[in-house]
């Protein structure tokens, strides 16, 4: 197997490629987006990534958001942070505790949390939470849309009601 590293030119254009061949890519300067043309078409390039977006949490609580990394800065002891109702199978959620106050995931009807042989609770009384430190960090992935998270990482002592 061999490996190729190299470097990728993208013409920048004013506008549109005037005669684009399949598989071409451009940089469109009068509308700032990568362009490409495939199977005879010509459409913008998705360039927004799989990446997570960035929520802090300085109230005294919070719902958390799909696909996220949630920055806990808030003042309020084991600040309750509760998952949506409605969670995609794969989505992410990424918890970081950022000052000893530390955080609580809340849980709504019918959702657990499993992280290897461990289950909380299933409904609202279940939950999962930093410990004394407040500065754990989870992530979890959701593995049956809307009802089950499964721990992937965790970092410090995390808390389960089980």
């Amino acid at each position: 197997m061999s490996k190729f590293l190299g470097v990728l030119s993208v013409p920048i254009i004013a506008g549109d490629a005037a005669s684009p061949a399949n598989g071409d890519v451009w940089y469109n300067s009068s509308t700032g987006k990568f362009r490409k043309r495939e199977n005879g078409s010509t459409s913008d390039l998705d360039t927004t990534g799989a990446g997570l977006s960035k929520v802090n949490v300085a109230g005294a609580s919070a719902t958390l958001t799909v696909d996220s990394v949630t920055t806990v800065n808030s003042s309020t002891t084991n600040c309750p942070l509760t998952l949506p109702t409605t969670i995609p199978l794969g989505s992410v959620f990424e918890i970081v505790g950022g000052n000893a106050a530390g955080w609580k995931i809340v849980q709504n009807a019918n959702q657990k949390i499993i992280c290897l042989d461990i289950v909380t609770i299933t409904g609202t009384t279940g939950y999962a939470q930093s410990d004394t430190t407040g500065r754990e960090c989870i992530r979890l992935v959701c593995t049956v849309a809307d009802l089950e998270l499964t721990v992937v990482s965790s970092m410090g002592q995390i808390n389960y009601n089980t």
